[in-house]
């Protein structure tokens, strides 16, 4: 026995000593490292499952960060969990992109994707002017799940708003289809026997940086291999295409008999279901194959040539090795080859431009000279027509279209005609651009376009200046001038005194000065809008933030930086700039735990800009104060808060709040529990106490329990009527009947 004892005992202690070295050994490898072989994994609440689509992102987020071994990024979604950019717009009319994580795109933020990139730099190309681009793309999405959400998105927004879809196709589409088809969450009936063992392999072991290190330098395939080996007497019916083990697990173009014959087919089944979803001659495919995978380039294209109305387009290798190879610094690290699916913000915005330029080529059918010129010279005055003449070398193109914005505005389509003439009468002052561009003989597609910028509407604001720099004292004369373009102009000066709303104090008139002299202290916001004459609305204004107008508070200190108690002095210290004569107000907000209690006044205004307090009772406290120069005619001039949550303890108990855990009204026989929260003191007891009201009468107060330990009651209504519940609190030390008490109604019917 002894001897049984010592072997388990040896055989566990070896175990934890290879435990210890391989965590060691582990952690030095990272060190050394620098973490450079982390394995990336994504937060799993970032994802929601969604029917037949799988997965996609949680909708709304906004800015999540994500990080990986040598990226990191943020991320947003729209309300159906599609990835969003600041240059989305939200045009009715849609482009879709459906693609994996090369759409999305992985490892950049927000603005830098290149379906982003596509919706900022779509104004240079007018044909894109009107036409939003949705990013529809999902990390590990195959062609499967293009389909499914085509399908969704059309059901949402109509179809008829869908007018191009661009299919960014990369080679690892075939393994995202079959994983989603050898997913044990769907249920199709083409699926067969299915396993994960290979999954749980990886998830375990790829927590290891030294593990995740020989994966890619080629070394570790014993996991792979016990994959196969659970797998190899397995097959896959997808789409009614058989697949074996052997094609799942090589993806080696043409190691496995018959593999281009199947995946033309399995291709040609799944493109055909987005193209019998939608409008074929709407449709443009692009493939981003890399080296090595020729074969999917030519399976792909034995596909679509059956269609002849699609757009079919390679991605240069220059695009698609900056994208994803790039020397861009994420993390003060360079991307290695061997980060997989990350990428570049520069190799994004060429991406976007192959993507326009291939677009707008389906479009302009010939180059064509053109010119937008104004029949009167900029600036101008409200209401005076002015005409805008589009020139071409050809003069007989049957239809313009004419775009007007005004500055911090989106366009809008002003005419849509034969006529290459628009007379515009402005009716608002302010910046201005005028867009054209020129649809061909059929009117399918566009051959030219020209923009007018910064054509100027009398009035224009150019600034608003004070004759003196800020700050400045209660009672000094500052002068304030606006320089704005027109004769006919008038004018309102309004301001706002510490956030406290904008109020107009002169104007509207013709007088493009207004002389100020404060009367009280502050930070002020100023602003003048102007209009002409004939202008229904104020055509412009203009703001100047944050012009100061002493005292102003500088800091506020407490004496004692650590916590206080009962009855202890403590010394609140305050400093200001300017003022004349200033006078202080010191005031004290009190929590106990999380009630809030509310600010009140601990001192009168003084002369002093300090505070000796001295609480008289406990409490979590945040602290204010009030400066007021002698000459203002403000309640107060500034004032602010130091919020430090500063603990006072106290010897006597305060109740902070009664919590019963049964809502009013209850139920007869209902046992109901009642909780005493309370701060402060020690050894508290706690007495409980029933007044109750039945038909209008009164029982009276009766003591329901004696001193006890506990502030938990349990109490049983034994009729219908209201209840009145009285809770007694008192410290060990305490020589008072009772330190304080509450009250709470409680009804049962």
């Amino acid at each position: 026995m002894k001897v049984f004892k010592r072997i388990i005992s040896s055989a566990l202690l070896t175990l934890i000593s290879l435990i210890i070295a391989v965590i060691l050994f582990e952690v030095g490898f990272r060190i050394i490292t620098n973490r450079q072989y982390r394995h990336s994994s994504a937060d799993i609440n970032a994802f929601r499952q969604i029917g037949n689509v799988e997965y996609t992102y949680t909708p709304n987020l906004f800015r999540k960060s994500f990080s990986g071994r040598d990226f990191k990024m943020q991320i947003s979604t729209d309300k159906f969990g599609f990835r969003q950019s600041t240059y989305r717009m939200g045009e009715k009319k849609k482009i879709l992109i459906l693609g994996d994580s090369y759409t999305f795109v992985w490892g950049v933020d927000d603005d830098y994707t290149f379906p982003a990139y596509i919706n900022k730099l779509k104004n240079d190309y007018p044909n894109f002017w009107d036409i939003e681009f949705v990013n529809l793309g999902i990390s590990g999405w195959g062609t499967v799940h293009y389909k499914y959400a085509l399908e969704f998105f059309i059901k949402h927004y109509g179809k008829d708003n869908i007018k191009g879809i661009i299919i960014y196709h990369c080679s690892n589409d075939i393994a995202n289809n079959i994983r989603y088809f050898t997913n044990p969450r769907i249920s199709r009936e083409e699926l067969s026997d299915v396993s994960t063992t290979d999954e749980r392999i990886d998830s375990f072991l790829l927590k290891s940086d030294f593990i995740n290190y020989l994966r890619i330098k080629g070394l570790f395939e014993f996991a792979k291999r016990k994959a196969n080996t659970v797998f190899s007497d397995k097959s896959y019916k997808i789409h009614g295409i058989e697949f074996t083990n052997d094609f799942i697990s090589s993806f080696d173009t043409g190691s496995t008999p018959g593999y281009n014959e199947k995946l033309e087919r399995l291709f040609k089944i799944l493109f055909s279901d987005i193209l019998n979803t939608a409008r074929k001659n709407d449709i443009l495919v692009l493939n981003s194959a890399v080296d090595g995978f020729g074969e999917w380039e030519n399976s792909l294209t034995n596909v679509v040539k059956n269609y002849p109305d699609i757009a079919v387009y390679y991605s240069d290798k220059e695009v698609f090795y900056d994208l994803s190879h790039s020397n861009s610094k994420f993390n003060k690290r360079y991307i290695n080859d061997h980060s997989g699916g990350h990428y570049s913000p520069i190799g994004n915005e060429k991406l976007a431009r192959f993507f326009l330029n291939k677009l707008s080529k389906l479009y302009y059918s010939k180059e064509t000279s053109i010119d937008l010129v104004p029949d009167l010279k900029s600036p101008q005055d409200i209401l005076t027509t002015i005409t805008w003449t589009c020139k071409l070398q050809d003069s007989k193109m049957p239809a313009y279209e004419f775009w007007l914005k005004r500055e911090g505005q989106r366009y809008n389509k002003v005419q849509d005609s034969s006529s290459n003439i628009y007379r515009w009468k402005p009716r608002g002052g302010g910046k201005y651009s005028l867009r054209v561009r020129v649809k061909d003989d059929d009117q399918s597609r566009y051959i030219a376009s020209r923009e007018y910028q910064d054509y100027e509407i009398h009035p224009v604001i150019s600034s608003l200046a004070p004759s003196v720099q800020s700050p400045q004292e209660i009672g000094n004369r500052v002068n304030w001038t606006a320089v704005v373009s027109g004769k006919r102009n008038r004018y309102e000066f309004l301001i706002e005194r510490n956030n406290g709303g904008l109020k107009s104090v002169q104007g509207p008139d013709v007088n493009p000065v207004f002389n100020w002299i404060p009367h009280m202290g502050g930070r002020y916001n100023i602003r003048v809008r102007v209009k002409d004459v004939a202008s229904a609305e104020w055509d412009g204004y203009l703001d100047i933030n944050t012009f100061i107008v002493n005292p102003q508070i500088q800091s506020l200190s407490i004496s004692k930086p650590q916590n206080a108690n009962v009855g202890d002095e403590i010394e609140i210290k305050t400093h200001t700039s300017g003022g004349k004569d200033n006078m202080y107000e010191f005031w004290a907000e009190k929590f106990l735990d999380d009630r809030q209690i509310g600010f009140n006044k601990i001192s009168n205004w003084q002369a002093e800009n300090r505070l000796t307090w001295i609480p008289k009772r406990g409490g979590i406290y945040n602290f204010r104060v009030r400066v007021r120069s002698k000459n203002s005619k403000a309640d107060y001039d500034d004032q602010m808060d130091k919020n430090v949550r500063y603990l006072v303890d106290d010897p006597k108990p305060q109740i902070v709040k009664l919590e019963i855990d049964k809502p009013s009204p209850g139920k007869v026989d209902d046992i109901v529990r009642i909780k005493t929260h309370t701060f402060g003191g020690k050894k508290n007891h706690f007495q409980f106490w029933v007044e109750t009201w039945i038909n209008e009468n009164s029982s009276g107060w009766k003591q329901f329990s004696n001193w006890q330990d506990s502030g938990t009651f349990e109490f049983k209504p034994e009729s219908i009527g209201r209840y009145n519940f009285m809770v007694k609190v008192k410290g060990t030390e305490s020589e008072s009947i009772d330190d304080e008490f509450i009250k709470h109604s409680y009804y049962v019917k």
